[in-house]
C-alpha cells in the first residue's frame, strides 16, 4: 500500500527557508543539469517553493495550495519532494503538535559546474538521460577554457607583502575562528558500503591505506551504488585505478568502474530509478481492488472526474461541487473520489448536487476518512438498496371479518388486487394505497376493493395516488359505505339533465332564441353528447349572468367554430364580459359584435400626397403597395414598413417604391423587414436618390467572363485544361458558377500556381466539399502546397492520395470519447466466491497439463 497518508497530507502546512536569491547561472544549471535527472515536476516544485520563500508570510501554507498551483496530485508532490531531497536541493524538517503537522523546507543551491561534472553519480545520471553527444556539448558549454600557464610566471603578491598588522585591542569574538560550513553536496549514505571487507582483500604494499582518502572512499561508495558492485568487485576496480605513484585519482576510479561494469555486467550504462517508482513498477502482488484503492487515494478528484468523462474536461459545476466537498466538508481526496464514482454509477453518470452533499454529510458524521472505508460504506448502501428493492412487502391486512360472499367484502385488498392482476403479484404501491384507505381513512374493505377495481379500469392500469384519493374523498363526502352503493357510484351516468329549459325562452325571433343551450350545443356537435362542463358553462351565462339564450347560443357557436369544437372557459367568459359591457341583448347585436371582431381595421396611411416626378413610382407607398396586391388591402405591417422607408430611412418616395417592387417580386409577394431594411441602408450608402439609380441597383450583374481561355497541349488532362473546362467537367457538363471560376483562376494569376496543380487542387476540394469551393479553404490548401513545393501534377496527385489515406486511417481509428460507464468497478460488485464443480476441476486440470506439455 502507499506511504502517502503517513508521509504527507494535503492539510499539512509548511514554511520555506532559502539561502539567497538564485543567480542566472544557477537557474541554467537547475534547468539543464538537474531537470533531466529529477524531472520537470520536481523542478517546478523547487521553483515554486523558492518563490514562496522569497515572500514567506508569517502564516504557514497548506499543501493543498501546492496541489492547486502545480496542478499535481499529492503523490506527485511527495515524489517530487523526495527527488529534491535525494539530489541535495532540499532538506526537510517536520514537527507535530496534536493533529497538526508542520514541515520546514530548507532549499539549497545547485552544485557548481565543476563539482557536478566531477561527481560520479550526478554526472553518470545526466549522461544516461541525455546521451553522450548532448553531455559533451553541455560540459564544454559550462566549463570555461583555461589559458595554458606553461609560458607564464606567477607574480601574485601575498597578504604579508601588502598589509602590516596593527596592534590594538580587538574583541575576542571578532577574531574567533569561523566554523567552516559543510561541503555542499547531496545526502549520500556511504555507511552502507563495507569498507572493511574492501580493505581486507587489498595488500598494503599494493594499495596503501593512505591512498583511500575520505574523498576516494566517498567516490568508491557512490560508484558501487551506481554500478551495484560488491566490495569484492570494488577491490578489482581500485587496483585498476592505481597510478604509478600508488595514488587513486577520481578520474581513473570512475573509468575503471565503468570498464569493469561493461566487462562483467553489460555494455549499456546503468540507469537510476527513484525508489518509489521502482516499488510501484515491481509491485505485482496487489489485487485489482488494492490498485484501484491506491489510485483513488493518490489522485486528484478533478483528475478522477476527467477520467470518468473519458478525458474530457469536467463541467464548472462538477469542479465546484468537488471543491466544496473538500473545503466545506473536509473530506480527503480518496473519499471524494469514491463518492464521485459511486454516485455517477448509480445515477447514470450524473452528479446531483443535493444527493452528493447528503452522502458527504453522512460519511463525515460517520468519520469516514479513507477510500477503503468509503468503499465499504458505498457497498453497504448499495446492498441495503438492493435488499429493499428485492424484498416483497408483506400485506398488513391479512383477514376480513365478514361472511358475505360477494367478491369484494370477503377479500383483503392484497388478495383482491392479485385477483385483478390474473394471479400475478400486484404492485406494492397499489397494495399500500388500498390498505391505507382502510386503516387511515376508515373505509370499508369491500368499498375500497370496488374503488380500486374502478380506478384501474378507468385508467387502464395506470391508477395514480391522486386519482384514487380523489375518488375516495368524493365517496366519503357522499356517504358511500357499502359495496352496493359503491357499485352504483361506478355505474355510467345517464344523459345530462339541462337546467335551462323551454320555460327560460322569452323570445322566438330566431332559432337561436328558441333552442335551449343543451340542444343547441348538441346540434353544433353533430348530435354528439356534449361534455357536462361545456353545458354547465353555457347555462351559467343564462342563470348566473342573466344573458339571453339567443345571445349565449351565438357566443357558443362562435367559440366552437373558432376553437374547433372546444369551449375554453376563460375565452367564453372574456367574450361574455365584453358583450355585457356593450349591453348586447339580441341575436343581431351579438352577430354584429362577432363581425366587428373578425373585420380587421383598415390601415390609415401617413403619406397621402406625393409630388409627380415619375409616372409609375410617384405614388404614396400605401397606394403603390395596393397596386402590387392587385387592389386588395395589404397587411398593416407591410404598409407601415413601406412608409418607414420614407419617414425613417429618408429614402425618396420613388426610390422606396422601386425597392418595394424589387423585393416583392424577388420574394414572391413577401416583404421581409430585415431584408428590406438591409437593402435600404446599402442604397443610402451608395447615395441612390433617383428612379434610374434605383433601377440600376436592381439589375442583375453580368456573369464572370473567364480570363484563362486556352491551355497548352499536354499528355494529361490536368495540364491541358483551363480551370473553366475542369469545373464544367466536374459539374457533369453544366455551367460552373462564376465565383468558382474566379477562385480557380486567381490561384494561377495571383499565386502563380501551375495550371495542372491548380486543376488537381480544384478537383480535390470539389470532391472533399461535395461540390462547393470555399475560397478561404482553397487558399489555405494552396498556401500549404506552395510551402511543400508541389509544382507538378504527379506530386499533387501523390499528395492528394496520401491525404485521402491519412483521412481514412483517422476515421477508422477514431473513438467515441463520451458515453456511459459500461462496467461496474469490481469493488462495487457482489463479493461472491464460486465453487469449482467436478467438471470444472477436470477441465482446469487438463488445461494446466496442456500448458506444461504433459498428457494424462
Amino acid at each position: 500500500m502507499s506511504l502517502l497518508p503517513k508521509e504527507l497530507h494535503q492539510n499539512d502546512v509548511f514554511f520555506v527557508e532559502i539561502p539567497d536569491q538564485l543567480t542566472v547561472a544557477e537557474r541554467q544549471r537547475l534547468t539543464l543539469f538537474y531537470q533531466p535527472i529529477i524531472g520537470g515536476k520536481a523542478l517546478s516544485l523547487y521553483f515554486t517553493l523558492w518563490a514562496e520563500g522569497e515572500f514567506q508570510a508569517a502564516t504557514p501554507v497548506m499543501h493543498y495550495y501546492l496541489m492547486q498551483t502545480l496542478d499535481m496530485g499529492l503523490r506527485d508532490i511527495l515524489s517530487a519532494r523526495l527527488a529534491l531531497e535525494a539530489i541535495g536541493l532540499m532538506r526537510t524538517w517536520r514537527t507535530t503538535e496534536g493533529e497538526q503537522r508542520t514541515f520546514l523546507y530548507e532549499l539549497a543551491r545547485p552544485l557548481e559546474t565543476q563539482m557536478f561534472f566531477t561527481d560520479p553519480l550526478l554526472s553518470m545520471m545526466l549522461y544516461s538521460k541525455i546521451g553522450e553527444r548532448n553531455y559533451r556539448n553541455l560540459r564544454e558549454r559550462f566549463t570555461p577554457a583555461l589559458k595554458n600557464r606553461a609560458k607564464f610566471t606567477e607574480v601574485t603578491r601575498s597578504f604579508t607583502d601588502v598589509f602590516t598588522p596593527l596592534h590594538s585591542e580587538i574583541p575576542s569574538d571578532i577574531v574567533a575562528p569561523v566554523v567552516a560550513t559543510e561541503k555542499k553536496t547531496y545526502p549520500f549514505m556511504q555507511q552502507n558500503f563495507d569498507f572493511a571487507l574492501l580493505q581486507s582483500g587489498l595488500q598494503e604494499s599494493l594499495v596503501p591505506s593512505a591512498a583511500l582518502t575520505a574523498e576516494v572512499k566517498e567516490d568508491i561508495a557512490k560508484l558501487a551504488f551506481l554500478y551495484q558492485l560488491t566490495p569484492i568487485d570494488m577491490q578489482k576496480v581500485v587496483i585498476l585505478a592505481l597510478d604509478d605513484d600508488l595514488v587513486i585519482s577520481q578520474k581513473q576510479l570512475r573509468k575503471a568502474a565503468a570498464d569493469y561494469y561493461k566487462l562483467t555486467v553489460t555494455t549499456e550504462m546503468p540507469k537510476l530509478m527513484p525508489v518509489f517508482e521502482k516499488q510501484a513498477m515491481t509491485t505485482t502482488s496487489q489485487t485489482k481492488e488494492e490498485k484501484h484503492l491506491a489510485y483513488l487515494e493518490n489522485t486528484s478528484p478533478v483528475e478522477h472526474l476527467r477520467r470518468l468523462h473519458k478525458g474530457a474536461a469536467p463541467s464548472d459545476s462538477a469542479v465546484q461541487l468537488v471543491e466544496s466537498l473538500f473545503v466545506r466538508y473536509g473530506l480527503p481526496p480518496g473519499v471524494i473520489n469514491v463518492l464521485i464514482e459511486y454516485v455517477m454509477l448509480i445515477t447514470d453518470m450524473k452528479l446531483p448536487k443535493k444527493f452528493v452533499e447528503s452522502i458527504a454529510d453522512q460519511w463525515r458524521r460517520k468519520g469516514i476518512n479513507t477510500a477503503a472505508a468509503a468503499m465499504v460504506a458505498a457497498r453497504e448502501e448499495r446492498d441495503k438498496y438492493q435488499k429493499a428493492k428485492n424484498q416483497v412487502k408483506e400485506p398488513t391486512i391479512t383477514s376480513v371479518e365478514t361472511t358475505v360472499e360477494n367478491g369484494y367484502d370477503n377479500l383483503t385488498p392484497y388478495e383482491f388486487l392479485k385477483q385483478l392482476n390474473d394471479g400475478h403479484e400486484p404492485f406494492e404501491f397499489l397494495v399500500t394505497l388500498a390498505e391505507g384507505l382502510v386503516k387511515n381513512h376508515g373505509m370499508a374493505i369491500g368499498v375500497v376493493n370496488v374503488l380500486m377495481a374502478y380506478a384501474i379500469k378507468e385508467t387502464e392500469g395506470k391508477a395514480s395516488r391522486n386519482y384514487v384519493e380523489t375518488i375516495a374523498s368524493n365517496w366519503q363526502s357522499r356517504g358511500i359505505t357499502t359495496v352496493e352503493e359503491a357499485l352504483a357510484a361506478t355505474e355510467p351516468q345517464g344523459h345530462y339533465q339541462p337546467r335551462v329549459t323551454k320555460a327560460h325562452i322569452t323570445t322566438q325571433t330566431t332559432h337561436y332564441d328558441t333552442t335551449i343551450p343543451y340542444d343547441f350545443m348538441k346540434a353544433c356537435l353533430n348530435g354528439q353528447e356534449p361534455f357536462p362542463t361545456m353545458i354547465a358553462l353555457a347555462e351559467n351565462l343564462v342563470l348566473t349572468y342573466n344573458m339571453p339564450i339567443g345571445v349565449v347560443n351565438v357566443l357558443v357557436e362562435h367559440v366552437l367554430q373558432k376553437e374547433q369544437g372546444k369551449l375554453p372557459k376563460r375565452l367564453v367568459e372574456t367574450i361574455a364580459s365584453e358583450w355585457r359591457q356593450a349591453s348586447v341583448t339580441t341575436v343581431a347585436e351579438a352577430q354584429a359584435m362577432i363581425m366587428r371582431r373578425q373585420t380587421p381595421k383598415s390601415y390609415e396611411p401617413r403619406i397621402t400626397e406625393v409630388q409627380q416626378i415619375d409616372a409609375k413610382y410617384s405614388q404614396p407607398p400605401y397606394v403603390f403597395l395596393r397596386m402590387l396586391y392587385d387592389g386588395q388591402e395589404p397587411l398593416r405591417k407591410d404598409s407601415k414598413l413601406c412608409e418607414d422607408l420614407v419617414l425613417t430611412h429618408h429614402l425618396p418616395v420613388e426610390v422606396a417604391n422601386v425597392l418595394i417592387e424589387y423585393v416583392f417580386t424577388r420574394k414572391e409577394g413577401l416583404l421581409p423587414k430585415a431584408y428590406v431594411e438591409t437593402i435600404a441602408k446599402r442604397w443610402q450608402l451608395n447615395n441612390v436618390t433617383t428612379v434610374e439609380q434605383a433601377l440600376a441597383q436592381t439589375m442583375p450583374k453580368k456573369d464572370y467572363t473567364p480570363t484563362i481561355t486556352t491551355a497548352p497541349q499536354a499528355s494529361n488532362y490536368y495540364d491541358s485544361s483551363t480551370p473553366y473546362d475542369m469545373l464544367k467537367k466536374l459539374a457533369n457538363g453544366q455551367e460552373p458558377f462564376a465565383h468558382d471560376v474566379r477562385v480557380a483562376e486567381e490561384l494561377i494569376t495571383l499565386y502563380n500556381m501551375p495550371l495542372g496543380v491548380t486543376n488537381v487542387l480544384i478537383e480535390y476540394v470539389y470532391n472533399l466539399q461535395e461540390g462547393q469551393l470555399p475560397k478561404n479553404y482553397i487558399n489555405t490548401i494552396a498556401g500549404s502546397w506552395r510551402q511543400k513545393n508541389i509544382t507538378t501534377v504527379e506530386q499533387a496527385l501523390a499528395h492528394v492520395q496520401a491525404q485521402n489515406e491519412a483521412y481514412e486511417a483517422r476515421q477508422k481509428a477514431k473513438r467515441k470519447v463520451t458515453g456511459k460507464v459500461e462496467h461496474v468497478p469490481e469493488w462495487l460488485q457482489n463479493n461472491t466466491t464460486s465453487t469449482i464443480t467436478g467438471e470444472n476441476y477436470e477441465k482446469e486440470r487438463a488445461e494446466i497439463l496442456a500448458m506444461l506439455g504433459r498428457k494424462e
